[in-house]
Parts: structure tokens; C-alpha cells; sequence
């Protein structure tokens, strides 16, 4: 598959949007940007109404390339608008990278992504090849816990399956499993006012009792620390505390140990407790067999891209479009040392990233 790509004009559209500011909950330039190269390539575009939800000046974006072949699979790519930098970027081209001045991160995490699919929707377009219904999704707020996917309308996606260009792992990367994370909230309290006994010494307790406690090695446990719950009028303290597991059954019994250890607990002190669990994604595995795995593979063998599979312990938005029953699985996109001052990029791996969604697009148009 011989896939010509204007890559002088793909590198100026990166330098330009990675300088476009686009701090969590600020992503309206950017925004206002993809919408602009929509309509240049007229795609329609539709921004969502979660500002109330998400907090941020625009809402989640979905855009729409109709297939040209009536018998090809529908799918979809996902890319987030946010980054963490507050400042303007200045990015520099050197030594077949592009990178910081040093003084600010990058933000190809994720614009890589942004451009990579604007420019493969280009491509696909300029060229009339067949394929499918093709849907771009661009969240926002995704630094800030993913927030801009779980405010997203899923039953708006019509793709059989998806990918969210946003892993930092090579081009050709296919995170084929990812974990779900699960939030408790424990907030104990006394029965009386004044307290009958000293709330921070049952948390303490309880923390040492997670720390004690033999974990699954599959199974992640983060205390995020505790803090008075505002809320009541006595004295009650808030803990926090993060499951991860590649394996929901996991998670369920460590909520049944904290449970129990926390009813005993409390029980000895005459106090009382609530627990509050939240689920924040879901994890997903996909094999080799499975389409949403095969196609980019078969994709990469058109392109002469070598193809990888990992596992990681970080999660991404698919995690939380697989969570409505959504296939999608995070690809990488080849930037180094994100959220940082050496933040940095391959130029190589921006074109290699546009070939790679392009030949995924036809890999699965001849299905």
C-alpha cells in the first residue's frame, strides 16, 4: 500500500497547532481550529452541550466523513483537544524532532493525534479511496480524568469499534489491554456530638489495615490521602482510595475487605461509616483474532509498520468508550517524556502516525 503523503504541509499544521493554547477546560481555539479544517475539507461538525458538566468553554466534538462504499464496516477514531501546559508553546524543529524551547511541555499529547486524523481525513478525501463511515471524536478535559468522554452521548456513535490515538508508546503500538479503575469514598464519623473517640485514629486504623493487607498482584491499591468532610456537622473525615485491576472481580472483593475491615473497625469505636465507590473506567482486553486488533495489524504489514502489543496499567478515554460496550482500544502515537520540559516528537512518527490511521480506514474498507 503506497500512501503519498504533503508531509511539509502536515509538519507546518502541527508546529501551528501545537502554539494554539489549550489548557484543560480552555480548549476553544483549538477547537474553533478543527472546526475550521472541517470545513475546508466539508465535514460536518457537531459540538456537544456538556460545558455544565465538564466545566470547560467548549463542548466534546464529533465529526462525521460519510462512507463511500456501502458495504464497509463504520468506524471511529478519538483524539483529546486538552493538554496540561498553561502557557503558549513554543515549539522548535531540530535534529528530526519536533520539541519544547525548553521552557513550557510540548502538548503533543495529544495534537499528534488531532492532526494525524484531520490530515488522514484529507488524505481519504483527495484521494476518493472506499471506505466506510468514518466518525472523529475530540474530547476535552481528558487530563483531568477523562471527564470530556464519560459527558459524551455514546449512543451518538454509530462505528462497530474505535481507537484513540493517544498512548505514548511507538507508532504501532496496539494497547490490546487496560485496566479499570475504581474510586472508594470511606467517610467515617462519630455517632456523637461531641465526638466519643478520635476519627483520625480509625482512619489511621483503617489505612494501616489496607497497608497490612496481602493484595492480588493484578491489583493496584492508591491512597490519596484523607480530609475533613465539610459536609456534617460533627466531626467526620473523608478517605480516598483508588483500585485498579485488569480484572473488575478483583476490585469487588478489595471493596468487600475495606467494607468489613471498615465496619470493624468503626464498630469498636462506636462510630459510623459510609462508602461511596465510583467507577471511573472500565478495562478492556482485545485478541489478535478480534477485528478491532486484526485490522490495524493487517494494516501495518501494508505500510511496512512493525506492529506491538502491551498491556499498560494507564488508562485513556477508551477505557471509558468501552465502558458502554463500545470497543475501542488506545494505539500509540510515538511522542517521549509527555507533560514534561523534554516533551518531544519524532517528525517521522507524525507521518508514520497519518499512514498508520489511513491504512487502518482501507484495512478495514476490505472487509
Amino acid at each position: 500500500m503506497n500512501i503519498e503523503l504533503n508531509e511539509e504541509q502536515i509538519l507546518d499544521a502541527f508546529v501551528e497547532l501545537l502554539q494554539i493554547p489549550s489548557f484543560s477546560q480552555h480548549e476553544r481555539d483549538v477547537a474553533s481550529y478543527i472546526k475550521h479544517r472541517c470545513h475546508e475539507l466539508q465535514i460536518d461538525v457537531m459540538e456537544d452541550q456538556t460545558t455544565n458538566v465538564t466545566g470547560s468553554n467548549v463542548g466534546n466534538l464529533l465529526c462525521h466523513i460519510p462512507g463511500n462504499s456501502p458495504h464497509i464496516q463504520p468506524i471511529f477514531f478519538t483524539a483529546h483537544m486538552d493538554t496540561i501546559e498553561k502557557n503558549r508553546v513554543t515549539p522548535v524543529v531540530e535534529g528530526g524532532y519536533v520539541k519544547t524551547n525548553g521552557t513550557t511541555a510540548l502538548g503533543a499529547d495529544d495534537k499528534v493525534g488531532i492532526i494525524a486524523l484531520l490530515e488522514a481525513v484529507h488524505y481519504l478525501k483527495e484521494t476518493n479511496q472506499a471506505h466506510g463511515d468514518i466518525q472523529l471524536i475530540f474530547t476535552v478535559c481528558e487530563e483531568q480524568g477523562l471527564v470530556g468522554a464519560k459527558s459524551f452521548n455514546k449512543h451518538l456513535i454509530t462505528g462497530n469499534f474505535g481507537y484513540t490515538v493517544d498512548a505514548d508508546e511507538p507508532v504501532g503500538t496496539l494497547v490490546t489491554k487496560s485496566p479499570a479503575i475504581m474510586v472508594v469514598t470511606i467517610t467515617i464519623f462519630s455517632k456523637q456530638d461531641p465526638p466519643s473517640s478520635n476519627v483520625h485514629e480509625a482512619i489511621s486504623t483503617v489505612i494501616q489495615s489496607i497497608s497490612k493487607q496481602p493484595k492480588d498482584k493484578d491489583i493496584r491499591v492508591s491512597v490519596h490521602g484523607f480530609q475533613k468532610n465539610k459536609q456534617e456537622y460533627y466531626e467526620a473525615i473523608d478517605l480516598t482510595i483508588e483500585l485498579t485491576s485488569y480484572f473488575r472481580s478483583n476490585i469487588h472483593s478489595y471493596i468487600l475487605f475495606l467494607k468489613h475491615s471498615t465496619e470493624r473497625i468503626v464498630r469498636l469505636r462506636q462510630m459510623t461509616f459510609i462508602m461511596d465507590v465510583t467507577s471511573v473506567c472500565s478495562n478492556y482486553t482485545y485478541t489478535k483474532e478480534e477485528d478491532i486488533v486484526r485490522i490495524p495489524t493487517e494494516a501495518g504489514k501494508e505500510i511496512d509498520l512493525p506492529i506491538s502489543y502491551v498491556k499498560r496499567q494507564e488508562v485513556s478515554d477508551a477505557n471509558v468508550f468501552t465502558s458502554t460496550n463500545t470497543p475501542t482500544m488506545n494505539i500509540g502515537v510515538g511522542y517521549e517524556g509527555i507533560h514534561t520540559t523534554d516533551e518531544q516528537i519524532l517528525v517521522s512518527e507524525v507521518y508514520a502516525l497519518t499512514r498508520f490511521i489511513i491504512a487502518i480506514a482501507l484495512s478495514a474498507a476490505n472487509k
